[in-house]
């Protein structure tokens, strides 16, 4: 019977990779950097939410996200963390789930970087492992992801006098995923990155379709 450290060494986050970037499922050793990252004012400054946050709610956080409902990916582009995109409380049905992303890392901001990251978290929620709606809240002050989320074709309702409260369906993903993912590879010249690769070991942190995702990429690959 292999030991805790054998299963930890053979165990491999579920990753995504597309559009010259790479979605890893966030692990232990990624929690500092995460945190560090959320603490920025300038992240604070567009969540709800924006005490700092200890060592302990990040590890108390970090434990509850680590399961099969919650799937939060840290953005890496040419080896770099920049960022977090996350779906997070999709249920057995896999009829909803909470999506958000944050990046840390400055230089990426005013790039195209975070709009390929979000659409990749999107495609595989809603068309690979078809959840069924997908919402969020955006701070109105929040410009950037406003005009992000309307062209991905999210609806737009107001939450409060601060926010709106953002949704798609997996019908109207499925009636604009073309156009996007046609308007992205058009982007990006180096074709090979046009195509999504999808790494990881199945097992219980993940629902059976996903694991049946990464059987298909696995089996597919030999």
């Amino acid at each position: 019977m292999p030991t805790p450290n054998e299963q930890e060494r053979r165990y491999e986050p579920l990753t995504l990779r597309q559009f010259g970037i790479e979605l890893r499922r966030m692990v232990e050793n990624d929690k500092e950097v995460v945190r560090l990252g959320r603490n920025k004012d300038f992240v604070r400054e567009n969540h709800v939410y924006r005490k700092i946050i200890s060592e302990a709610e990040q590890d108390k956080w970090f434990d509850e996200m680590n399961r099969k409902e919650h799937y939060v990916f840290v953005v890496i582009h040419e080896e770099k963390r920049i960022g977090v995109v996350y779906l997070r409380d999709i249920p057995e049905n896999r009829a909803s789930s909470t999506c958000g992303l944050f990046f840390w890392d400055d230089d990426y901001i005013s790039t195209r970087i975070p709009v390929f990251a979000a659409l990749l978290a999107l495609d595989f929620a809603s068309y690979h492992c078809e959840v069924n709606r997908i919402e969020s809240i955006v701070l109105k002050d929040n410009t950037a992801g406003i005009k992000m989320y309307t062209f991905f074709g999210f609806d737009l309702e107001e939450k409060d006098g601060d926010s709106f409260l953002i949704s798609i369906s997996r019908e109207t993903y499925l009636r604009k995923r073309d156009s996007l993912m046609n308007f992205i590879k058009r982007a990006i010249k180096n074709k090979a990155e046009h195509e999504l690769r999808v790494f990881g070991s199945p097992g219980s942190l993940n629902y059976d379709i996903v694991n049946r995702l990464l059987a298909s990429y696995a089996n597919a690959a030999t």
